[in-house]
């Protein structure tokens, strides 16, 4: 999409953007804001993940150091385009790019995700063969348990992140916040 086609009538994300971006008007806050934050936490809490289970992916302990931080890189790009997707499946849904959290949509997000890497994992371990698993990764159905762990443990704190520097999580005197949004909690829709 050309940069003069954004937000013109006709474009494809035209229905979507439009609701989306209605709606988030009402809560002050730019679209752009939640979703870099949480790109941001998550790229730094994945690559953390990425680097700390380097010994159960096969040759990665031996490869040379940048290799080794380059693969990680890789990898945790990956991770946080699956936390966006995600995350755009579940704002799509609720008609808004920084929707609240509550148990339904931080279900519908972690079930996003986990479906995601469940598929690409596969693909890549199995079909593709980009990568393959140590003896030491512990597998669930052909899939190792170390990217589901890390798909139930990391979205949650990124969200939370994102959600409370939203919501101006500082109690600096003085700090005004971007916008007054509830942390996450996991409350009834």
């Amino acid at each position: 999409m050309s940069a003069g086609s954004a937000g013109t009538p006709g474009s494809s994300c035209d229905g979507v953007m439009s609701s989306l971006t209605a709606l988030d008007r009402a809560t002050a806050v730019r679209w752009w804001v939640p979703v870099m934050a949480l790109a941001s936490f998550s790229f730094l809490l994945h690559f953390l993940w990425e680097t700390l289970q380097v010994p159960l992916y096969a040759d990665m302990a031996s490869m040379a150091h940048w290799s080794g931080v380059v693969a990680c890189a890789k990898a945790t790009a990956g991770d946080v385009a699956i936390a966006l997707a995600a995350y755009t499946a579940v704002a799509a849904r609720a008609r808004m790019w920084h929707w609240h959290a509550s148990r339904g949509r931080v279900a519908t997000y972690l079930a996003a995700g986990v479906a995601i890497t469940i598929l690409l994992e596969g693909l890549n371990i199995h079909v593709w063969h980009r990568w393959a698993y140590a003896a030491a990764m512990p597998l669930v159905l052909g899939i190792g348990v170390s990217p589901l762990l890390q798909w139930t443990i990391i979205p949650p704190l990124a969200l939370w992140l994102m959600q409370r520097h939203v919501a101006g999580g500082s109690r600096r005197p003085g700090h005004t916040p971007v916008a007054h949004v509830p942390s996450l909690s996991l409350t009834r829709n």
